[in-house]
């Protein structure tokens, strides 16, 4: 076993593992030689994952209109299908319908959840200038009639 500068471990004369400059320039290298198709293919599916973000981001606002994290619901709530999607791209065969059908569904899983999990502020304040206007209305009400107190006889 020697260790040398250009490689950090050789086993038996062979590279076992290269420098770090050595393997991203090979990175480099293979991402420019790569086949037109493949990277359409790659352009096309790293646009899809953007759009399918950017849908993902009105759960978020969905969630911050009712007080809750922004950042917190789009974020976990699109890892949760990429995750997963990540997984069925592992499997050899996969249906391409298999891979982007937890994104529907856990979309509409978490869009229910934000729907269901309280109200909006706007609904907050409303409420609570009905509930204001009732006790003013109330307050009008009973300022003009005096109260009849019953007399003391001593």
């Amino acid at each position: 076993m020697q260790v040398s500068g250009d490689t950090l471990l050789e086993v038996d004369g062979s590279p076992l593992l290269l420098s770090l400059t050595t393997l991203l320039a090979a990175k480099v290298e293979t991402f420019i030689s790569m086949d037109k198709d493949l990277l359409t293919a790659w352009i096309v599916i790293i646009a899809v994952l953007v759009i399918i973000f950017c849908i993902y981001c009105t759960l978020g606002s969905l969630a911050k209109k009712r007080g809750r994290s922004y950042w917190g619901w789009t974020i976990i709530s699109f890892s949760i299908p990429l995750i997963s999607a990540l997984f069925f791209l592992q499997i050899e065969g996969t249906p391409i319908l298999v891979i982007f059908v937890p994104f529907l569904i856990v979309y509409i899983i978490s869009l229910l959840a934000v729907l269901l999990s309280g109200k909006t502020d706007e609904q907050k304040k409303k409420e609570l200038w009905e509930a204001e206007e009732i006790r003013h209305m109330v307050e009008r009400k009973y300022a003009n009639t005096t109260s009849v107190t019953p007399n003391k006889t001593e």
